[in-house]
C-alpha cells in the first residue's frame, strides 16, 4: 500500500486568536454577576450566621430611588425585625442604615446600623446577593436569594 499524501497537523490558532477565545470565555462567566445590580429589589431569603449560629432571614425591598428600604426578618432563635432605609451604592455595594427595632426582639435592639448588600454568584440559577452587617458582639454574614414565592 502505498501513501501518497502523509497529513500534517493542523497548525494551532495564532496567539491573539486563542487570547480573544480566552477573553470571551471570561467574560461569558461573568456577565450573570455583572448583570446583577448593586441593589437588590423584591424578596430575598436565606441564611445569615457567624461561629456556630445560623438565622433563616428574609429581605424585602420597597420603595424606588433613594427612597428604597429594606426590612429584615430575622427567624428563630431571634424572631425580631427591623427596617433600613437607603444610604448609598456604588458599582459593587449597596448600604442601608438600621433604623431601631419596632418588634420586641432584644438581639435586633443591638444590631449595628450598617447592612451591606453586595451581588453574589447565581444560586440554582437565581440572582443572590452577599448580606454583611454586625451586632454589638459579632459580625453577620450571609447569602440572601431572590425569592419567587410569596
Amino acid at each position: 500500500m502505498r501513501i501518497d499524501h502523509v497529513p500534517t497537523p493542523p497548525h494551532p490558532a495564532p496567539v491573539g486568536a486563542r487570547l480573544r477565545a480566552i477573553t470571551a470565555t471570561c467574560l461569558l462567566t461573568l456577565i450573570p454577576t455583572l448583570a446583577t445590580a448593586a441593589t437588590p429589589t423584591g424578596k430575598l431569603t436565606g441564611t445569615v450566621g457567624h461561629a456556630n449560629t445560623d438565622v433563616n432571614t428574609t429581605a424585602t425591598f420597597t420603595g424606588t430611588g433613594n427612597d428604597r428600604t429594606v426590612t429584615l426578618d430575622f427567624r428563630d432563635p431571634y424572631g425580631c425585625s427591623v427596617s433600613a432605609p437607603f444610604v448609598k451604592e456604588d458599582a459593587t455595594s449597596a448600604n442601608f442604615r438600621i433604623r431601631p427595632s419596632t418588634s420586641s426582639g432584644g438581639w435586633c435592639d443591638r444590631l449595628k446600623p450598617d447592612v451591606i448588600f453586595k451581588p453574589a454568584a447565581a444560586v440554582d440559577g437565581k440572582a443572590a446577593w452577599r448580606i454583611d452587617f454586625s451586632s454589638k458582639s459579632n459580625d453577620w454574614t450571609g447569602t440572601l436569594v431572590l425569592s419567587t414565592g410569596p
